[in-house]
């Protein structure tokens, strides 16, 4: 049986401020559940912005539900079971709303483009090559829309989300380059309509998982 991590140990309480949670929405299933992924961090600012909860569950590969490939980490959602970084994350935001209705093309795009930039800046911070952060973040900088809380459209995205992790969490270390003004004000405004968001969002019981 693999560890569990309560919901409420690390749930909306302690990532937004905003009160309790529901019912667990989903199961993440991960190889070592006190390591801090990226992944988990990325669904937790989703669901807990709808009020809803994620658990994360140290599962051995023999144990982890079916799906389409069986590596780490594996997440039940939905009734179903989804494995892939990217994929999951993509998902969620789809059923989240984390894309706009009229979302066209060229949109999804740019959100999907944003996504792997900053993945490749995350491999920069885990090469320990944060000194080539100092040519990027300025052009990370221009990317953001004049409403200075987009990245695309003029709805929260998945980029906006990705971009948000990465400058919340790097920002922390000595070594990373200090943030532009925008940067800097769009952590403290995406953070702020997070937290509006949550406090609208209906405290519904969620769907109960296979």
């Amino acid at each position: 049986m693999g560890a569990c991590c309560s919901a409420r140990d690390r749930g909306l309480k302690d990532t937004l401020g905003n009160g309790d949670l529901p019912k667990v929405c989903g199961t993440l299933h991960v190889l070592n559940s006190k390591q801090d992924y990226r992944l988990t961090r990325i669904l937790r600012i989703m669901l807990e912005t709808r009020r809803k909860s994620l658990i994360v569950k140290e599962t051995p590969a023999s144990e982890l539900p079916e799906a389409s490939l069986q590596y780490h980490p594996i997440l039940e959602y939905d009734g179903k079971a989804l494995s892939g970084e990217f994929a999951i994350a993509q998902y969620v935001a789809y059923r989240e709303h984390f894309y706009a209705a009229e979302l066209d093309p060229v949109q999804l795009y740019y959100i999907e483009s944003m996504v792997a930039e900053v993945k490749d800046l995350w491999e920069l911070v885990a090469e320990g090559r944060e000194e080539g952060l100092i040519m990027l973040i300025p052009a990370l900088e221009r990317r953001l829309g004049p409403d200075g809380v987009h990245f695309v459209g003029q709805n929260t995205s998945l980029a906006d989300i990705y971009v948000y992790d990465f400058l919340k969490k790097c920002s922390l270390s000595s070594s990373f380059p200090p943030l532009p003004d925008r940067l800097h004000t769009f952590v403290h405004k995406l953070e702020s309509a997070l937290k509006a968001q949550a406090a609208q969002a209906p405290l519904s019981p969620s769907p109960a998982l296979p």
